[in-house]
């Protein structure tokens, strides 16, 4: 809402509702122009539903060796049920975070399936991948099946340039 308000503060407000209000002599067009106004922002802000958020842990093997884990972040929006984006952290041995990146979501089928990307710490080189969810029963939406992480791991697979291996996700915070 308060965003609204700036867009309508700094004239950010769409030329129809602007041509609407410009014809109108003083006290008439201050009238038909805030009842507009009053109008257009609660209906815009009913349509931008705030994101939820939700972190947690990470853990991933390459093949059949344990070797990776991090943290992960994911904005969850109403409006997207089936498709879902966020962060993810590698940490090193030291604990520090040796590589940082990006992941997305989408339902095809029944399954939960997605890419991934990241950059290590000090490097340009970007690697990339794909995951999919192991899930019996995909639930409704991305965001039920990451809530469901606050009780119980959810689990997968991965794939990278040759390279493959299994994952599991933990939450440990909402917002």
């Amino acid at each position: 809402m308060r965003r609204l308000r700036g867009l309508a503060a700094r004239g950010a407000l769409t030329a129809a509702l602007r041509r609407q209000c410009r014809p109108m002599p003083g006290l008439a067009r201050n009238l038909v122009c805030a009842s507009l106004v009053l109008i257009t922002i609660p209906a815009a802000a009913a349509r931008q539903q705030p994101a939820s958020s939700l972190r947690g842990t990470w853990a991933a093997t390459i093949g059949t060796k344990p070797a990776l884990q991090g943290s992960w972040s994911a904005q969850l929006r109403a409006e997207s049920p089936e498709a879902a984006a966020g962060t993810w952290t590698l940490f090193g041995a030291n604990g520090k975070a040796a590589a940082q990146g990006t992941w997305s979501a989408t339902r095809t089928a029944g399954t939960w399936s997605g890419t991934w990307s990241a950059r290590g710490a000090g490097s340009d080189t970007l690697r990339s991948g794909t995951w999919r969810a192991d899930v019996e029963h995909a639930p409704a939406t991305f965001a039920d099946l990451l809530r469901s992480t606050l009780e119980t791991q959810v689990t997968g697979a991965w794939h990278s340039a040759g390279l493959q291996g299994r994952w599991a996700l933990r939450a440990t915070s909402t917002r």
